[in-house]
C-alpha cells in the first residue's frame, strides 16, 4: 500500500462524509437553498447588468446565459459525478488528490486547495463590497448623498463582521435563515419580472434578440466573449453545496442535486430575468452612465420611485444573506484545508469549537480576517480591488478543471467512478462534460484578463473614471489591465506557504480502498477484492506529520484483513499528535467506524476501574495497606481479613475466581456475584503470589468504591472521571441502548475458544486456578455484542470506550496525575508514583508469564515480561484487553498511547505491538 507506485483510492460512499466530526444538519431542500443562494443567478445578472450590455448590447446579456449554462453545467455534472462518491467538504482539492498519479498527488491537490480557497475568500470580499454599495445608494437617492471610497470601506467591514458574528452565534440555531433567503429570491424576482413587465414601455423584439453594440474598441467576437464575465458571474460559487457535505444529510446523494439544481433554477431565473429587463430598457446609453444600473432600471420601468426603492431593499437584502452563506462555505473549505495540513498553523485553523455546536471557529475568523485586508486595497484603489474580485472567477474554473482534466487522464476508470455512485451520466456525456469544463477554463483565462477597453491607456491602468464608485460588474475600465498581475501575487502566495509549511505537513486528503459489500469477518482483504465492489475511506483524523508512519500502517493492517476497524490516540506532553480511525465498525452492515465509534476493549476496562479506586486513595479515603475488612466488614468471613486495598488492586488477593460455579448470568448481577466473593475463602495465602484477577478485580473495586462513596462503579467513573473530562457518553461500563448504534460489535478471535485450547491440554485439571480463572463462567466473545452484557456493570471487562477517550482519560498517569485537553487533575502526583511502584513481581499463576504489578497496572522493566524495543524500563505502565486492546502510559516521555479494535486475537494482536515500536522509533529519534 506504501510501496511509491500509484493505488486508486475510491469509496462507493466517502466515510469522510459519514463520520465527519461536524454537526450533520443541513437536510436535502437546506443544501438547494444554499447552493442556490450564494451563486443567486438572476441577482448576479442584476449586479452585473452594464459590463454585458457594454460590451454587447442584449445580445451579449441574452445569449451569454446559454453559453455560460452550457460552460458551468459541464463543470456541474464533473462535480456532481465525483461528488456522488466524494463528498467532503475538500471539494475539488480532494477530487484532485483521488484522480492525481502518486508522485503529484501532494502537489496537485495543494494548487487545486490553494486556488479554491483563495477564490472563495475573493468571493466574499467582492459581496461585501456589492452590499456596502446598495446600502449607501439609499442616502445617495433621497438626499443627494455622494459617498466617499472610506464610507463604503466603513461599510464594508461592518458587513464583514456582522457576517461573522451570525456565523459563530446564530447559524447553527437558525440554519432556517437559508431557507427564508431562497423563498426571498424566488419571490423577488417574480415580483420584479412581472411588475417590470406590465408597467413598462416595451422595446420591440428585433431590438431585445438581435441589438450588439460594443463600446469597448475590440471587434464583435472579442467583444461578445470579454461580456461573458456577467453571465458566467451568475455561477460564481456553484461549489457550495461540495464544501457544506460533512454537514449534509445522506451528502452522496443531495450533494450532486443540489449541483444540479443550481445550474437548472440558475438558468431559468437568470435567462427570464435578463429577458424581461431587455424588453424594460428604455434608454440603453443613460443606464450605462448611472451609478447603478439596475436601480436606475427598475425606477425607469416601473415609473415608480418607491417601487424600485422596495426591489433595491429586497436585493439589498438577499446580498446580505449571500454574504453569510459565502462566509460559511468558506470557512468549511479553509478548516478542511487545514485539517489536511494545508495552511499555516493549521492546527489552529482546523479546529472545532463544541461549544459554538461545532462549528470551524478559527477558520471563520481567518476568512474575516482575509476579507478584511482585501477591503484595505479596495480603500487604496478600485482598479486593483476590481481586478482582485475579477480573479475569482478564473480560480473558481480553474479549480473544476482540475479534477475534470485528471478524470480524463484516468480514463474515467470505474476504479475512480463505480457504477454502483448515486449520480451518474452517459459515459459520452461524461466524456464531453470533461472535455467542456477544461475548454470554459481556457476561454476565461484567455478573455477574463483582456482590457476591458482599446486602446489601453495610462489612465486605465489606474483608478476607474467612475472614481470611488465600484460597478458591480467583475472588471470596471482598467481593473482587468490589473488581472494578471493579481494572479501572480496570489501565486506567490500560495508558493511561500508551500516551502514554508505545506511542503513538509501536507499529504494530500488520502483516500484508500476498503471492500463495501459481500464482506464477512472472515474475508481478508484480498479474497474480498474478487467481489468488485468500491469502498470507503481507510483513515480518517489527524495525524502530525512526525508520526504519517502511523496512517500509513493503519491503512495496510485495514487492508490486509488484520483490523477490520481500529482507532489509534496518541498523546505526547498534553497534545494529541494522533488521533485516527478506520475501517468498519461493522463489516456485514458496512457500517465505517467513526470519530465516535466505541467497542467494548475487555480487560483494558480495569485501568479505568481501577483509577477509580485510586482516586480515592488519592483523596484519602483509604490507603493501600488498609484491610478490605475496614472499609467491608462482610469481606472478613473466610480468613479474608488480612487482605489488603493494595493486594486487591496488584492482583495478589488470592481472589482470582469464584469458588462456587458462575454462569455468565450470574456475573451479569453484580450484587451476586460480590457477595459470593464476600462469602468465599483465597485460593492462595494473600501477598504471597501474583494471579490474574480477570473479572473479580472489577468486583472488589467496584466494592470498595461504593462502600466509601455511595455510588456504583459505573455511577462514580461517569460523574467523577468522566464527565468533567466532557466524555461521560465515550466511556460506559455496559452501553446505554441509545448509544447502541455506535457500538462496534467484536469480531471474536478465530480457532478454539480459552476454554476449549484449555480442556485439550494433557492433564487439564478443571478444579485448577487457571482453569477456575479463565472457564468460569464460560463465556465466548461473542457474548459480548449480547444486550444481556451490555446492560450489565462489569468494571474489569466491559468498558466500551475508543482511544481518544482513553487517552484523555489515562494520560493523568503521563501528566503527573492532569489529564490531557482539560487539565482536570485526577490524580496526586504521589499517587502517581504510588500506582507505578512494584508490588509485586513474579510468575503469575493464572497467566503463566513473568510480570510485575504497580496498583491496579502493569509494569515495564525487568522481570516483567516486557522486552526493552516493545516498552521501555522505567516509570512505564501499561494495561491490555482481550483481543488485542492496549494503553501505554509513560511518564518519563509524557506520552499515552491507546489503540482499540473489533478484531480479535487469541495470539497477540500485531498490530498494537507494530504501533508502539514505530511511536517509540518516532519518539526516540
Amino acid at each position: 500500500m506504501s510501496n511509491g507506485k500509484h493505488k486508486p483510492r475510491s469509496s462507493t460512499d466517502v466515510s469522510a462524509a459519514d463520520i465527519s466530526p461536524v454537526r450533520r444538519d443541513i437536510g436535502p431542500l437546506r443544501i438547494i437553498a444554499i447552493g442556490f443562494n450564494i451563486p443567486n443567478s438572476w441577482v448576479a445578472i442584476a449586479a452585473s447588468l452594464s459590463t454585458a450590455l457594454a460590451a454587447g448590447g442584449t445580445v451579449s446579456l441574452i445569449y451569454g446565459t446559454f453559453v455560460s449554462c452550457a460552460f458551468y453545467a459541464c463543470a456541474a455534472v464533473t462535480l456532481a459525478e465525483l461528488a456522488s462518491v466524494y463528498p467532503t467538504a475538500g471539494g475539488q482539492y480532494h477530487f484532485t488528490s483521488i484522480l492525481a498519479p502518486e508522485r503529484y498527488n501532494r502537489q496537485f491537490s495543494y494548487v487545486c486547495g490553494m486556488i479554491s480557497t483563495l477564490s472563495w475568500t475573493i468571493n466574499a470580499a467582492s459581496v461585501a463590497l456589492i452590499g456596502s454599495q446598495l446600502l449607501v445608494s439609499f442616502p445617495q437617492f433621497f438626499n443627494g448623498y455622494e459617498p466617499e471610497r472610506w464610507h463604503l470601506f466603513l461599510i464594508y467591514q461592518g458587513l464583514n463582521f456582522f457576517s461573522l458574528f451570525y456565523n459563530l452565534f446564530l447559524l447553527k440555531r437558525t440554519n432556517w435563515i437559508h431557507d427564508c433567503a431562497f423563498v426571498l429570491t424566488l419571490s423577488t424576482f417574480f415580483v420584479t419580472c412581472i411588475t417590470c413587465l406590465s408597467r413598462s414601455k416595451k422595446q420591440s423584439p428585433e431590438w431585445v434578440w438581435t441589438n450588439f453594440e460594443t463600446m469597448t474598441g475590440w471587434n464583435d467576437g472579442i467583444a461578445f466573449m470579454t461580456s461573458l464575465v456577467t453571465p458566467c458571474y451568475m455561477y460564481g460559487g456553484l461549489d457550495a453545496a461540495l464544501h457544506l457535505a460533512e454537514e449534509t444529510l445522506n451528502a452522496s446523494q443531495t450533494v450532486p442535486r443540489a449541483l444540479m439544481a443550481t445550474i437548472g433554477i440558475g438558468f431559468l431565473t437568470a435567462f427570464t430575468f435578463a429577458v424581461s429587463m431587455a424588453y424594460c430598457i428604455s434608454d440603453l446609453e443613460s443606464l450605462l452612465t448611472s451609478t447603478m444600473p439596475i436601480f436606475q432600471l427598475w425606477r425607469t420601468a416601473t415609473r415608480s420611485d418607491a417601487a424600485g426603492v422596495t426591489f433595491l431593499i429586497s436585493l439589498t437584502i438577499i446580498v446580505i444573506f449571500v454574504l453569510i452563506a459565502i462566509q460559511q462555505t468558506t470557512s468549511r473549505l479553509i478548516w478542511a484545508f487545514a485539517r489536511d495540513r494545508g495552511l499555516y498553523l493549521s492546527d489552529h485553523f482546523s479546529q472545532l469549537s463544541p461549544k459554538l455546536r461545532d462549528i470551524p471557529s478559527n477558520a471563520l475568523i481567518l476568512n474575516t480576517v482575509l476579507v478584511f485586508f482585501c477591503g484595505c486595497l479596495f480603500l487604496a484603489s478600485t482598479a486593483a480591488f476590481n481586478a482582485l474580485v475579477g480573479s475569482f472567477l478564473l480560480l473558481q474554473m480553474i479549480s473544476f478543471a482540475l479534477p475534470a482534466a485528471l478524470l480524463i487522464y484516468q480514463k474515467r476508470s470505474s476504479t475512480f467512478l463505480p457504477q454502483s455512485r448515486g449520480f451518474r451520466v452517459p459515459d459520452p456525456v461524461g466524456w464531453i462534460c470533461n472535455f467542456g469544463t477544461i475548454v470554459a477554463a481556457v476561454i476565461e483565462l484567455v478573455f477574463f484578463v483582456f482590457p476591458s477597453s482599446l486602446p489601453v491607456s495610462a489612465l486605465s491602468m489606474s483608478e476607474s473614471p467612475r472614481g470611488t464608485y465600484y460597478d458591480f460588474g467583475w472588471y470596471t475600465d482598467g481593473s482587468k489591465d490589473y488581472a494578471s498581475v493579481v494572479l501572480l501575487i496570489l501565486l506567490l502566495f500560495s508558493v511561500v506557504n508551500w516551502f514554508m509549511f505545506a511542503k513538509q505537513h501536507y499529504q494530500g486528503p488520502r483516500v484508500e480502498l476498503i471492500l463495501d459489500q459481500s464482506i464477512s469477518p472472515d474475508t481478508s482483504f484480498q479474497d474480498a477484492q474478487t467481489v468488485g465492489t468500491l469502498v470507503k475511506h481507510a483513515v480518517q483524523g489527524y495525524c502530525d506529520a512526525r508520526f504519517f508512519k502511523l496512517r500509513d500502517m493503519m491503512r495496510e493492517f485495514i487492508a490486509s484483513g488484520q483490523d477490520i476497524g481500529a482507532s489509534l490516540c496518541v498523546n505526547v506532553n498534553g497534545e494529541d499528535v494522533v488521533d485516527i480511525w478506520g475501517g468498519y465498525a461493522n463489516a456485514s452492515t458496512k457500517e465505517p467506524w467513526g470519530k465516535d465509534t466505541v467497542v467494548n476493549v475487555f480487560s483494558t476496562t480495569k485501568l479505568v476501574t481501577n483509577l477509580a479506586a485510586l482516586m480515592l486513595i488519592s483523596r484519602g479515603a483509604f490507603r493501600p495497606e488498609d484491610k478490605v475488612s475496614q472499609h467491608w466488614p462482610e469481606f472478613a468471613a473466610n480468613g479474608k481479613a488480612e487482605v489488603t486495598v493494595g493486594q486487591v488492586l496488584a492482583h495478589t488477593a488470592g481472589l482470582s475466581a469464584w469458588h462456587d460455579d458462575m454462569t455468565l448470568e450470574d456475573i451479569c448481577d453484580n450484587r451476586k456475584a460480590t457477595d459470593k466473593l464476600a462469602r468465599q475463602q483465597t485460593m492462595w495465602i494473600p501477598g504471597t503470589r501474583m494471579g490474574y484477577h480477570g473479572l473479580t478485580q472489577g468486583f472488589l473495586v467496584g466494592e470498595l468504591v461504593r462502600r466509601k462513596t455511595g455510588m456504583s462503579i459505573d455511577e462514580f467513573i461517569r460523574e467523577e472521571i468522566c464527565r468533567p473530562l466532557g466524555v461521560a457518553s465515550d466511556f460506559q461500563l455496559g452501553c446505554c441502548k441509545e448509544d447502541w448504534s455506535r457500538v462496534a460489535p467484536v469480531v471474536p478471535p478465530p480457532g478454539p475458544s480459552i476454554q476449549e485450547m484449555l480442556s485439550q491440554q494433557v492433564g487439564y485439571d478443571g478444579e485448577s486456578i487457571v482453569a477456575r480463572t479463565l472457564c468460569n463462567p464460560s463465556f465466548r466473545a461473542e457474548d459480548a455484542n449480547t444486550e444481556l452484557w451490555r446492560s450489565s456493570m462489569l468494571g474489569s471487562a466491559n468498558g466500551h470506550t475508543n482511544s481518544r477517550t482513553l487517552v484523555k482519560i489515562l494520560s493523568c498517569y503521563s501528566l503527573g496525575g492532569i489529564c490531557s485537553g482539560s487539565g482536570h487533575r485526577l490524580l496526586s502526583p504521589e499517587t502517581v508514583d504510588l500506582a507505578l511502584t512494584e508490588h509485586a513481581k513474579g510468575i503469575d499463576l493464572v497467566t503463566g508469564r513473568s510480570g510485575r504489578r504497580g496498583l491496579g497496572i502493569y509494569l515495564t522493566g525487568p522481570g516483567s515480561g516486557i522486552v526493552e524495543d516493545q516498552l521501555p524500563d522505567g516509570k512505564v505502565g501499561w494495561g491490555s484487553g482481550w483481543g488485542g486492546s492496549i494503553v501505554v502510559m509513560d511518564c518519563d516521555r509524557r506520552l499515552t498511547i491507546a489503540y482499540t479494535m473489533n478484531r480479535m486475537l487469541n495470539t497477540p494482536h500485531p498490530s498494537p505491538d507494530a504501533y508502539i515500536q514505530a511511536i517509540y522509533d518516532i519518539v526516540r529519534a
